[in-house]
C-alpha cells in the first residue's frame, strides 16, 4: 500500500483535524511494536495484536480530534472574555502592557475587574479544594484536625504516621468494596479526600482536560533530589514490580513499560516530559496544549497499599496527605490559568500579546517602546513572562543537574530564616495595623474596624463555627500545610527535613499562629461585612465597599444574587460566603441571563431547518430537550463563576489585610523570573531574601492607597483611611521597638528624639528595608545593613570573613565569634527564650571574653537613644 493510502486510512480512522505529523507518528509506532513483538518471538497473534494496537491508536486519535474541536470552542469564549477585560482596562486608561499584566497578576488601580486576574483565580480555586474540605474536617472530625498537623512530640507523630497510612489503605482499596482497616477517622478521611480529588479531576475537565474517573488513586508527592539519586533504569526496577501493570499499562509489553517509565522518571526530575522543546532542539516549536497535556498524563497505580507505603518511604517526600495535598494545589494552579487562558495558557498569552503589540504599531499616537514589552522573551526577567512563570509554576521546577543545588541553597536559606527570625513575631504586631487598613478601605469605621480585629485576635484562629468559617474561606490553616515563612523568606520552601525544623521553629515563636490568626480573622470579618450589606441594593451601598466588590468583579445584578444567600450564625451576625452559592434559584439566575438565554432559544429552534431559518417561539419536543441541558449547564457555570467570584475576593483580601510573599507580583520580583538551582536563580534568591514582605507590602498597601487618593471621589472616607494608616504603623513601630528593648533590657526609647521617630516609621512596612541603611543599625527582622542588601547569608559570610581577618591580625575575636555563633543559631533566638539566656549566661559570658563589652554597650544605648536598664545584664 502506498504511504499516501496508509497516511489517508489512519487519519480517516483518526478523525477530522489528524494531522499528517500525528498520522506518521502513529503509523511508527505500530511498526516500532510489530518489530518488538517480532523479535521477542511472538508471531502467533501478531496481526490481531496488531489491530487491536492500531485500534486503541485510532481510538485516541479520534478521541484527540474531538478534544481540539472542543478547545477551539473554548479559546473562542476564553478570548472573548480576554479581550473584553482588556478594553475596560484600556478605558480605565492602563497601557496594553499594564493591562496583560493585569489579566495575570491584578492591579490595585481600583478599577472595575481590576482584581480579577489568573493569580486571583488560583487562589479561588485553592480555596475550592482545600478550604472546604478543611472545614469539613473541623466540623466533622475536629481531633482529627489536631492529628493532621505535624506535633514535636514523637508520640503525636506515631499516632498521626498510623492514622495517615491507614488512609493510603482506605484510598488505594478498588471502589465499592468494602473497608479494609476498621479505622473510621482514616475511612472519613479517604472519603472526603476522594470527593476533592475528583471535584478537582471534574473542574480540570469542564475548562478542557480529559481525564478519565480514577477509582482507588492515591497522588505522590515525589521528592526528585532522591529520584535524581538513581538512573532511569534504577528506578524502574524498584518500582515496576510494586504496580498493578493492567491499570497502569494496558496493551502494552515489557519494553514498552520500561520506556513509559523512563519518561516519567523524567518528568519527575526536571519537570517536563520528553517531548521536543526549543531549548533542545534550538527551533521554535511552539507552547504545550495544558489540557492535552493532563489528558495523556500517566498515572502510576500500585499494586496495594503496601506497596505505595514502599515507594513513599524511598521517594516521597511526606506522606498521603501531602501528596494529596500538593496534587489539589497543582490542580488549583492548573484550572486558574485555564479559567481565565483557556486550555492552552501559554499560546493564548502569545496570541493576546502579539495582538495588542500590532494595536500598538498601528496607532502612531500611543508609545511605541510598548512593542518591546509586549515581545515573548523567555529572558525577561520583571514583565509578562517573568509572572507567567510565577503563575506556571516553570520558575520553580529543577533540573536533574541542578536538583541538589536547588535543596542545599533552600536549605541554607531555611536555616537562615530560623537563625534570623526569631523575633519576627514581635514585627508582627503591625499586622493588625493593615488589617485595620483593609477594613477601612472597604468602608468601615475605623473604631467598628479595630473592635472586630482586636476581638478576632483574641478569639483566635477560633473555634466551632467561627473555624469552620474561617476554613470554608480558605484561611486560618496555612501554617498546617507547609506556608509558615512564605511573609519573610524567598518563594521556594525548603524541603524534606529542613522543612520539618522550620516548621517547628515557626510554630514555637509564634508566627504560624499569628500569620493564620491574622488571616482567619481577616476573612471573617469580610464574610460579616458582606453579610452586614446583604440587604442593601447596589446604588445604596457605601462608595468605598461598593468599589471593593467591583475590583473583584460584581456589578448589580451579580450583588443581587449573592446578597440572597446570607445566612445567620450562632453568635448572631450575618455572614455572606462562597460554599452557599447553590441555593440561589434558577429563575433569579436566569433573569441575569435572559438576553443569553433567549438567543439559545433562538438558535435551538433553528436546529435541524438551517442556520438561516427562522426563529419558532415553540421548540420540538428534541429541541426543548437539548435546550434545557444548555440552560442547566449555563446556571451550574454561573454558580461557579459567582463563587470563584467571592472566593477570589475573600482570598485577595485577605493577602491586602496581612502582607505575604505568596502574590506573582511579588514572587517575579525576588526570583526573576530565574531556575532554581542554576546559579543565576539562587544567587537572586539569596539577595532577595527577606525582601518578600517589604515589596509586598509596597506592591499592595503602598499602590492601593496611593491609587485611592489620585481617583478620588470617596470624600473625607479616603483620607481617613490614609491617616490612619500613617499614624497607625508609626505607633506599631514605635510599639515594636519598645517591645523588642523591653527583651534586651532596655527601657523605652525617648519619643522625642528624630531619630527614635523615624526609626519607629520605618520599622513598620514597605520603607523598614531603606531605614536600615539611613536610621538604624538593623532591620524590623535584626539583620545588618549589608544582610538586608545583599542577603542574610551573604550578610553571615561577610561575619566569618570579618572573623578571620580579625584573627590573623591579632584583634580580640572572641566575643565577636560567639555573637556569631550565636546568632546563626535557631531555636537559641526566639523572643522568650533569648533574654533569660542572656541574662542567665550569655551575657557574663560576654563580659569575661571582653571586658567592659557591657558597660560599653549600656552607655552606646545612653548616648544614641536615652535609654536605661530595666533590669540587671546579669543574673550573678
Amino acid at each position: 500500500m502506498a504511504l499516501k493510502d496508509c497516511l489517508d486510512r489512519v487519519k480517516a480512522a483518526g478523525g477530522e483535524g489528524m494531522t499528517d505529523a500525528e498520522a506518521i507518528e502513529l503509523l511508527e509506532q505500530l511498526n516500532q511494536a510489530r518489530e518488538r513483538l517480532d523479535a521477542e518471538g511472538k508471531l502467533a497473534n501478531l496481526d490481531a495484536e496488531l489491530r487491536r494496537r492500531g485500534q486503541e491508536a485510532a481510538d485516541q486519535a479520534e478521541r484527540d480530534a474531538r478534544n481540539r474541536r472542543r478547545h477551539a470552542a473554548l479559546n473562542i469564549v476564553v478570548r472573548d472574555k480576554i479581550d473584553n477585560q482588556l478594553a475596560g482596562y484600556d478605558a480605565a486608561g492602563l497601557a496594553p502592557d499594564k493591562a496583560i499584566l493585569a489579566l495575570l497578576e491584578g492591579t490595585t488601580k481600583g478599577i472595575q475587574g481590576g482584581r480579577k486576574s489568573v493569580a486571583a483565580t488560583q487562589i479561588a480555586y485553592q480555596a475550592r479544594y482545600l478550604g472546604g474540605l478543611m472545614a469539613r474536617i473541623a466540623k466533622e472530625r475536629p481531633h482529627v484536625e489536631k492529628m493532621l498537623q505535624v506535633f514535636i512530640l514523637p508520640s503525636r507523630r506515631s499516632a498521626r504516621k498510623a492514622l495517615i497510612d491507614d488512609v493510603a489503605r482506605e484510598m488505594q482499596r478498588p471502589a465499592g468494596s468494602p473497608p479494609v482497616t476498621g479505622n473510621a477517622d482514616a475511612q472519613f478521611l479517604a472519603r472526603v479526600f476522594g470527593e476533592a480529588l475528583e471535584r478537582a479531576r471534574q473542574d480540570l475537565n469542564r475548562l478542557g482536560a480529559d481525564i478519565g474517573r480514577l477509582d482507588g488513586y492515591l497522588p505522590h508527592a515525589h521528592d526528585e533530589l532522591r529520584v535524581v539519586r538513581v538512573n532511569a533504569e534504577e528506578w524502574t526496577d524498584f518500582v515496576l514490580p510494586r504496580l498493578d501493570r493492567e491499570r497502569s499499562f494496558p496493551g502494552l509489553d515489557d519494553g514498552e513499560i520500561r520506556e513509559v517509565l523512563a519518561d516519567i522518571h523524567r518528568t519527575i526530575v526536571t519537570g517536563r516530559g520528553s517531548e521536543p522543546t526549543a531549548e533542545r532542539t534550538g527551533v521554535h516549536v511552539g507552547a504545550p496544549n495544558l489540557a492535552r497535556r493532563l489528558g495523556r498524563h500517566r498515572v502510576l497505580h500500585f499494586a496495594d497499599a503496601d506497596a505505595w507505603l514502599q515507594y513513599n518511604e524511598r521517594f516521597g517526600n511526606g506522606d498521603a496527605v501531602t501528596g494529596i495535598v500538593r496534587h489539589l494545589q497543582h490542580a488549583a494552579q492548573t484550572a486558574g490559568q485555564m479559567a481565565v487562558l483557556g486550555p492552552n495558557p501559554e499560546t493564548m498569552l502569545r496570541s493576546v500579546m502579539a495582538a495588542e503589540a500590532a494595536r500598538v504599531k498601528a496607532d502612531r499616537t500611543m508609545d511605541q517602546t510598548i512593542v518591546g514589552k509586549l515581545q515573548w522573551n523567555e529572558r525577561s526577567n520583571l514583565g509578562i513572562n517573568a509572572v507567567f512563570g510565577e503563575i506556571s509554576g516553570a520558575t520553580s521546577a529543577v533540573g536533574i543537574s541542578t536538583a541538589s543545588a536547588a535543596r542545599v541553597a533552600s536549605d541554607i536559606r531555611a536555616l537562615q530564616s530560623m537563625a534570623k527570625l526569631g523575633g519576627a513575631v514581635i514585627s508582627s504586631v503591625t499586622d493588625l495595623v493593615t488589617n485595620v487598613a483593609n477594613m477601612t478601605y472597604r468602608g468601615t469605621p475605623i473604631a467598628k474596624a479595630w473592635h472586630d480585629t482586636v476581638t478576632g485576635y483574641l478569639e483566635g484562629r477560633g473555634a466551632g463555627e467561627r473555624r469552620e468559617l474561617a476554613y470554608l474561606l480558605n484561611e486560618g490553616f496555612e501554617g498546617m500545610i507547609g506556608y509558615v515563612i512564605s511573609p519573610y523568606a524567598a518563594q521556594d520552601a525548603a524541603p524534606g527535613m529542613m522543612s520539618q525544623v522550620a516548621n517547628h521553629f515557626f510554630r514555637l515563636s509564634g508566627l504560624t499562629w499569628l500569620t493564620d490568626t491574622g488571616r482567619a480573622v481577616a476573612a471573617r470579618t469580610l464574610a460579616a461585612h458582606l453579610g452586614r450589606n446583604a440587604g442593601t441594593g447596589w446604588a445604596d451601598l457605601d462608595p468605598m465597599f461598593r468599589s471593593m466588590l467591583a475590583e473583584h468583579g460584581l456589578d448589580a445584578d451579580r450583588w443581587d444574587l449573592v446578597r440572597r444567600t446570607a445566612w445567620r450564625g450562632d453568635n448572631g451576625n450575618l455572614y455572606l460566603t462562597p460554599d452557599r452559592v447553590d441555593e440561589i434559584d434558577a429563575l433569579a439566575m436566569d433573569r441575569l441571563m435572559r438576553s443569553e438565554i433567549a438567543e439559545a432559544h433562538r438558535r435551538f429552534s433553528r436546529q435541524g431547518r438551517g442556520p438561516d431559518a427562522e426563529p419558532r417561539d415553540v421548540l420540538t419536543p428534541v429541541q426543548e430537550r437539548a435546550f434545557k441541558r444548555w440552560r442547566q449547564r449555563r446556571r451550574e457555570d454561573l454558580r461557579l463563576d459567582l463563587e470563584l467570584t467571592l472566593r477570589r475576593m475573600v482570598a485577595d483580601e485577605s493577602r491586602f489585610a496581612i502582607i505575604g510573599g505568596d502574590d506573582p507580583s511579588v514572587r517575579r520580583l525576588t526570583t526573576g523570573n530565574t531556575q532554581r538551582g542554576t546559579l543565576v536563580g539562587e544567587a537572586v534568591r539569596f539577595v532577595l531574601q527577606f525582601k518578600a514582605f517589604p515589596i509586598g507590602f509596597t506592591r499592595r498597601i503602598g499602590y492601593r492607597t496611593w491609587h485611592l487618593l489620585r481617583r478620588g471621589g470617596m470624600g473625607g472616607a479616603a483620607y481617613a483611611h490614609v491617616g490612619h494608616l500613617i499614624a497607625g504603623l508609626l505607633v506599631a513601630g514605635y510599639g515594636a521597638q519598645v517591645a523588642k528593648d523591653a527583651l534586651r533590657g532596655y527601657g523605652p526609647r525617648d519619643p522625642t528624639r528624630w531619630r527614635t521617630l523615624i526609626a519607629a516609621a520605618m520599622q513598620s512596612g514597605g520603607a523598614g528595608i531603606y531605614g536600615d541603611f539611613l536610621f538604624g543599625h538593623a532591620s524590623r527582622f535584626g539583620n545588618s545593613a549589608l544582610e538586608t542588601a545583599a542577603g542574610p547569608t551573604v550578610g553571615t559570610v561577610a561575619d566569618i570573613a570579618n572573623l578571620w581577618f580579625g584573627v590573623r591580625d591579632g584583634e580580640p575575636t572572641m566575643v565577636r565569634g560567639f555573637n556569631l555563633l550565636l546568632n546563626n543559631t535557631p531555636f537559641l533566638n526566639l523572643w522568650y527564650l533569648r533574654p533569660g539566656l542572656d541574662v542567665l549566661v550569655l551575657n557574663s559570658l560576654r563580659d569575661r571574653m571582653s571586658p567592659g563589652y557591657l558597660r560599653r554597650q549600656r552607655r552606646r544605648r545612653e548616648d544614641e537613644y536615652g535609654q536605661e536598664r530595666l533590669y540587671p545584664a546579669e543574673a550573678f
